[in-house]
């Protein structure tokens, strides 16, 4: 279907970056997935080398019931023994109140505020 098809070639590019990309199953149907990478940080602001969620997303089938929290577990686990990350980053839409509480239950604080405008 459409939503695999989407996944599959967007899982193609990530790979193609180096990325790390988890994705859960339970049953046949795609439980969910989430992609991060690892990023030097800008010396700038920070030395640290920070891993950044570029996605996650889980089945609404499969919401509530901790497949968003193992998700990340696992990227937590890789960020912290194998890229040697200090810290992970990432970025949430302010009008997607559920993912907020999402990154919020899971110890993830607000950190920088993103600003943009529509120009067409």
């Amino acid at each position: 279907d459409e939503y695999h098809s989407i996944i599959g070639d967007q899982a193609h590019k990530w790979v193609d970056e180096d990325e790390m990309v988890v994705f859960g199953f339970l049953d046949p149907s795609l439980e969910g997935f989430i992609a991060a990478k690892q990023n030097p940080g800008n010396p700038l602001f920070s030395a640290n080398t920070i891993v950044y969620i570029d996605a996650i997303y889980v089945n609404p089938k499969y919401r509530g019931k901790r497949c968003g929290a193992k998700l990340l577990n696992r990227v937590e686990e890789w960020a912290k023994n194998e890229a040697g990350a200090d810290a992970i980053e990432l970025s949430v839409e302010s009008k997607n109140k559920p993912a907020q509480q999402f990154w919020e239950n899971m110890g993830y604080q607000t950190t920088l505020e993103k600003r943009a405008k529509n120009i067409n």
